[in-house]
């Protein structure tokens, strides 16, 4: 992922920064791999708490939209937050200063399954779904509040 943090002190936590490019490799859609594709960018960053004891901030990406096609058949699907035309999807984060690793977490979104096209049952409309990262940031920033 590339994006921007706004720089400064004393921000609010919504939409600090964003996320303009998303690629991916080794992925997967369930137990098969998959071409993963990035839509409905740029993604916004949002954080909405901070732990001084752990230095974590916690928050979301918001307006993910991630079209997978598994490479076992001709399947397609999406993943988003509803079956509507607008990249919504919502995924929770932490993000560590001392390590400079922001992690998309796997629990905590809106995330679903929708547009899905001849993936014989294997996902349908409407399942939830889940994803998780870790990415350096780099530079490492230090965020001390949302």
């Amino acid at each position: 992922m590339s994006g921007t943090l706004n720089a400064g002190s004393g921000l609010p936590g919504s939409g600090i920064g964003s996320l303009a490019t998303s690629v991916y490799s080794q992925c997967s859609a369930g137990p098969f791999a998959a071409t993963v594709t990035a839509g409905g960018l740029p993604w916004r960053l949002n954080l909405t708490s901070y732990d001084r004891s752990t230095g974590v901030a916690r928050g979301t990406i918001s307006h993910l939209q991630i079209a997978a096609a598994p490479s076992f058949s001709s399947c397609t699907a999406v993943i988003k937050g509803t079956n509507g035309a607008v990249p919504d999807g919502v995924a929770s984060v932490s993000y560590t200063s001392k390590t400079g690793i922001l992690k998309v977490l796997p629990t905590g979104g809106n995330l679903h399954w929708y547009h899905v096209r001849r993936c014989a049952g294997i996902i349908n409309n409407g399942d939830a779904a889940t994803i998780s990262a870790s990415y350096t940031i780099s530079p490492r920033q230090v965020i001390t509040s949302p």
